[in-house]
């Protein structure tokens, strides 16, 4: 669901924005596509880099490649709408884990395909 963060100078951003994704609550039809249970483990931003580590449960995303991709790409882009990241490192229990399907081995960055259906 549309979420406004209010910007606070004394915490990461990135931080902020993965929090209020794995908090999210349906509503209005809108699910959270993020696995119950998902614990943010850290997310530090380093030069326009954004390093998000997860919990176990984010690698139980049920529903095949498509669910997958919906899901991180929901968090990429969530990301990368502030200035000070244009690309995504994303990790389960400090790369110990991994999705089934889709891969998350490389930085991600949003594409106009993820908005804009060709």
């Amino acid at each position: 669901a549309p979420t406004r963060i209010v910007r606070d100078d004394t915490r990461n951003m990135g931080e902020l924005i993965v929090r209020a994704l794995l908090e999210s609550q349906p509503v209005n039809g809108l699910q959270n596509l993020m696995p119950e249970g998902t614990e943010l483990l850290s997310a530090e931003n380093i030069e326009g880099t954004c390093y998000v580590d997860l919990s176990a449960p984010f690698a139980q995303i049920t529903g095949g490649y498509s669910v997958e991709r919906l899901t991180v790409n929901a968090l990429v882009a969530s990301l990368c709408s502030i200035e000070s990241i244009q690309s995504v490192v994303l990790t389960i229990e400090g790369g110990s884990l991994s999705l089934p399907t889709y891969d998350i081995s490389q930085p991600i960055t949003p594409v106009s395909s993820w908005f804009f259906p060709s």
